[in-house]
């Protein structure tokens, strides 16, 4: 079940590789750009190499072989109950379902946060700059401690 796509990039649609019993029929009803099915690991350590030139890419995988790949992608999800001790090591999430929807609301819960991260930011930069604008303009005293003669 492993699973590559991009977080962005160049790309109008994400590529996805998904190990997929035939190519053809993957290709056609899935509405992929490209399939690479049963990949030895140092194969799809290549495929992640070969997609990051198009942005970050995300990996997602259940077993022992998908480790290398886990560890090499940007972001690498690990998802299964059964024979996940490896992967879970190598990825950077672990979902302990085999329901891959959780993938999209984990994506929605990490481009949120860093909405938030990057406003608290902001907004901290920008309350400081104005007090010490107010500050060298005299209107903000200086803290007491600040001007204290040592004792």
């Amino acid at each position: 079940m492993p699973v590559l796509l991009y977080l962005g990039g160049c790309r109008k649609e994400p590529r996805v590789h998904k190990k997929a019993p035939t190519h053809d029929d993957s290709v056609e009803s899935l509405g992929l750009d490209e399939v690479a099915a049963r990949l030895a690991p140092a194969d799809k350590v290549a495929v992640i190499e070969k997609e990051r030139v198009h942005g970050k890419v995300l990996m997602v995988g259940d077993g022992v072989n998908d480790a290398p790949a886990l560890a090499a992608a940007d972001v690498g999800i690990a998802v299964g109950v059964e024979n996940l001790a490896a992967a879970a090591e190598a990825a950077d999430i672990v979902l302990v379902r085999d329901d891959l929807t959780k993938i999209a609301t984990a994506i929605g819960i990490a481009r949120r946060s860093r909405k938030i991260a990057l406003q608290s930011i902001y907004a901290g930069i920008g309350l400081s700059l104005l007090a010490m604008g107010f500050a060298g303009a005299g209107y903000l005293p200086p803290v007491g401690g600040a001007v204290a003669p040592p004792s």
